[in-house]
């Protein structure tokens, strides 16, 4: 039996079709293919580069609307559907004889095509925040056809775990699209656990729509998958891992951005609210250093030492106050009973803001062997970060950006045999705390 070999690649059906009845496998055609999904991104985008020297630009006229079916897999991992719309055709190029032309097709799943063409969304909702996100979704993202149309909505904890939200949203919406709605939903979502976090996002990937909790990504404890670079493999891990979990390559997109941190409140920022029923404007200032404390390492060390469970503990305890607290900036104020008190939604929404902020201060790519089970939201570790230079110790490894990373954003980059995955990955905070070295 043939070894599998780490990249293979299999493109099974790319099929393309329009209202017209035109319907062609054109797998032949795909010179390369790039699938992207992101924890930031709500819909599937992409694009194919097609070598065209058979007329299918003529025979089914290009106009942005047609349908695609993609049936493809990495090697060892079971095929993927993917259900999309052309919506852009560029940079299109004759060969030297004019015989053939190549050019690039953007693509978005159904998922994304159906925000732009669904009715906008006009009603009042009162219920938990998945189930109003699965409304929206059945009721206006969700055609009803093909394979995608299956995707199930994940949340965490899960099924059989408690609640994971604090209350319902209750949301007038002013008829926004689809994908308006759920952002609205998000911004009303808060966590019912210690944390208070109001960080939520939704993201499609290959399998399922995620509506998840940013912060508690980073409690993910089971299946976190080691990567290595060559250097740092050893006889303890066995070739098939060598060879599926090699990093191809590395490239650091950024260790810090102040400018960054400043606009969006790292260092200091104030939240302001009005009160209408005592016609006052109500002011909290906000340190980010105070919220570092709060900050959910990925890794066994956190920035600064503390105990989480003692997070917001004076108050919330506080039998006196409300502990209906996490909401974000974007709030609907009830009338039918006390508002919620402006300093708990003060140190909550600092929180979140500072979890936001840190995703974007250390982030990096790296390029690993095919692999199309991997996902946004997903956590793996680098047991070994190569330093790039050699201490007096003998050592070169990096122990600063080793361990844990949030897989941020996935990129599929594939041809009809081979393909890689890119990783985006963030580090909310280093590994271990940040010591002086003497360079010798």
């Amino acid at each position: 039996m043939p070894s599998i070999r780490a990249g293979g690649w299999e493109v099974a059906q790319l099929r393309i079709s329009n209202d017209d009845g035109f319907d062609e496998d054109i797998k032949g055609l795909l010179i390369d293919c790039q699938v992207n999904m992101s924890i930031y991104n709500k819909a599937i985008f992409g694009s194919l580069k097609i070598l065209d020297g058979v007329g299918l630009h003529y025979a089914c006229p290009l106009l942005g609307e047609e349908k695609i079916e993609m049936i493809f897999n990495s090697s060892g991992r079971a095929a993927k559907t993917f259900n999309g719309r052309i919506l852009k055709m560029s940079s299109p190029q004759y060969d030297d004889n004019y015989h053939s032309i190549t050019y690039t097709l953007d693509f978005v799943s159904e998922t994304g095509f159906q925000n732009l063409i669904a009715p906008k969304v006009s009603h009042y909702i009162k219920t938990a925040p998945d189930l109003a996100v699965e409304s929206i979704v059945n009721n206006f993202l969700d055609g009803g056809v093909g394979v995608w149309a299956s995707k199930f909505i994940e949340t965490f904890p899960g099924t059989d775990g408690p609640t994971p939200y604090a209350n319902d949203v209750e949301i007038i919406f002013p008829k926004v699209s689809p994908f308006k709605a759920i952002d609205m939903i998000a911004a009303r979502t808060y966590s019912n656990y210690i944390s208070r976090s109001s960080l939520f996002t939704f993201y499609e990937d290959l399998d399922a729509y995620r509506f998840l909790n940013v912060d508690e990504l980073f409690n993910q404890n089971s299946d976190v998958p080691n990567y290595f670079f060559d250097v740092f493999e050893n006889e303890y891990y066995n070739i098939r891992d060598k060879e599926f979990y090699r990093i191809i390559n590395v490239s650091f997109n950024s260790k810090f951005d102040t400018q960054s941190k400043i606009n969006n409140g790292m260092l200091d920022s104030s939240l302001i609210r009005f009160d209408p029923v005592k016609k006052q404007i109500l002011s909290r200032d906000t340190t980010m250093s105070r919220m570092a404390y709060d900050l959910t390492g990925l890794d066994s060390y956190n920035f600064i030492n503390a105990n989480r469970e003692d997070f917001l503990h004076e108050i919330e305890f506080d039998k006196s106050k409300s502990k209906d607290i996490g909401r974000t900036s974007v709030q609907s104020f009830k009338v039918e009973s006390d508002f919620d008190p402006f300093d708990y939604k003060a140190l909550a929404y600092g929180k979140t803001m500072a979890i936001f902020e840190a995703l974007q201060q250390i982030r990096i790519d790296i390029t690993v062997p095919g692999h199309t089970n991997r996902r946004p939201g997903d956590v793996i570790n680098i047991p070994g970060m190569p330093r790039g230079t050699t201490y007096a110790d003998g050592t070169n490894a990096e122990e600063y950006l080793q361990g844990r990373f949030l897989v941020v954003g996935v990129k599929h980059a594939f041809t009809l045999v081979q393909g890689s995955t890119v990783l985006t990955l963030a580090k909310p905070t280093l590994a271990q705390k940040i010591e002086s070295k003497e360079i010798t």
